[in-house]
């Protein structure tokens, strides 16, 4: 079967899913652009050592917010990736980002690459399910899925760096890719396009490559319209980030961060128009950092 789904399939998911989600999405025209504001961004402080976290909810645009401002200099940071099952015929078993997270004790999660079922079963929630990666996927040196040409990937490096790119252009020294959609914030520019606002999930990096932003956006809600890639840009320039990454977005856009000991779910996501219904998905980027601050 193709990595992707037959378009019949594709079609009668689609219409579905913005039949059944229309009226819960805010009416807002894309002439009515959803921009950051002009104050500076506050960041707050969390319960681990390189970590700033960010909640920002609208006070008259539809937009739900969340964000992690990451260190990447910080002693003891371990990043965390999904294995390739061997239990099953597929390149990846679906699996919730909260348990992702809570399996493998860690501080933050994120989803992460776009991916297809082998039947139509891509709107219904089934944990540990066949799921095939669309696009490119390295574990630990492994390649798991291969690249899409017009498709961008995240690359971390042996040598602990992280580059975005093509994923035609795979680095030297690659150790870990996880491949998204397009880069949308290239060098400071905004290069977002896209004149559809769906949920978000992005990740970017500072100018100098050693911060690192995990961003969702919500959508599909009253209050929450979600971005457009263009949006999602600006948004990424009032954080502080220089380069972005779209990667899978839509219902499966998840965040989730440990406090006090217990990992909360920062934003709501909608799968099948209930919000706060977390997806399964293929893959997710987490973290470790060491013992939470006092």
């Amino acid at each position: 079967m193709s990595k992707f789904f037959h378009a019949s399939e594709l079609i009668i998911a689609v219409a579905f899913f913005f039949t059944s989600c229309a009226s819960a999405v805010p009416k807002l025209s894309l002439e009515q652009q959803i921009l950051p504001p002009a104050e500076a961004v506050h960041w707050e402080l969390s319960d681990w050592a390189g970590l700033k976290t960010l909640s920002y909810t609208g006070r008259t645009d539809p937009v739900c917010l969340y964000a992690l401002s990451l260190n990447l200099r910080t002693e003891g940071l371990e990043f965390v990736f999904t294995p390739s099952p061997t239990d099953i015929n597929a390149e990846m078993k679906s699996l919730k980002t909260s348990v992702f997270a809570e399996h493998n004790n860690l501080t933050a999660a994120i989803n992460a690459t776009p991916y297809a079922s082998r039947k139509l079963s891509y709107l219904i929630n089934r944990s540990h399910a066949p799921r095939d990666v669309s696009g490119l996927y390295i574990y630990d040196n492994h390649e798991i899925s291969s690249p899409v040409p017009y498709f961008d990937a995240l690359y971390l490096l042996y040598d602990g760096s992280w580059q975005m790119d093509s994923q035609e252009n795979i680095p030297a020294g690659t150790r870990w890719a996880v491949g998204g959609f397009h880069i949308f914030l290239r060098d400071g520019i905004n290069e977002g396009g896209s004149h559809i606002r769906y949920p978000r999930t992005a990740v970017g990096f500072s100018k100098d490559m050693k911060t690192m932003f995990l961003l969702v956006v919500d959508g599909r809600q009253r209050d929450c319209a979600g971005m457009t890639t263009e949006e999602l840009g600006e948004w990424m320039l009032w954080m502080g980030a220089s380069h972005g990454i779209n990667m899978d977005g839509g219902g499966s856009s998840t965040l989730v961060l440990r406090e006090k000991g217990r990992l909360r779910m920062l934003n709501s996501p909608v799968h099948r128009t209930k919000p706060g219904q977390e997806r399964a998905v293929a893959n997710h980027i987490g973290f470790r950092l060491p013992g939470q601050m006092e």
